[in-house]
């Protein structure tokens, strides 16, 4: 799985590029049967991320849909995870947080991750392999 900075954010021809995506759509009907089929991972990665399931994704911050992109994006466990700043857009919590998720994936399910950043605050300690 792919995750960057874009994902917010498309060319839309009559508004220019990096428009962020305001669609009046509720969290919890995106992705809808992924959802479904994954109830345990759902109910852990919306607490990790404090995401409300009823957010509107049309008054959402860009750091909020950043996190409903994780959410969204990490529903079914994966084999390669590559993340392009993913994190830019996290306050410092959340982002810590994640951040000893990621850990987690990889210790507890053998998911290798490639992390490209240039915020180092808090990865002392992440890296296996440079």
């Amino acid at each position: 799985v792919y995750m960057g900075c874009d994902w917010v954010r498309r060319t839309v021809a009559f508004a220019g590029y990096g428009c962020p995506i305001t669609a009046d759509v509720a969290v919890d009907e995106m992705m809808l049967s992924t959802q479904k089929a994954n109830p345990e991972r759902r109910a852990m990665l919306i607490e990790l991320l404090c995401i409300n399931p009823k957010w509107r994704m049309h008054q959402l911050s860009d750091g909020q849909r950043r996190r409903v992109q994780i959410f969204l994006q990490l529903l079914r466990p994966v084999e390669v995870l590559l993340l392009d700043e993913i994190t830019t857009d996290l306050d410092v919590i959340t982002r810590q947080d994640f951040l000893q998720f990621l850990k987690d994936e990889s210790n507890n399910h053998g998911t290798t991750i490639v992390y490209a950043t240039h915020i180092f605050g808090g990865l002392d300690e992440f890296g296996t392999h440079i």
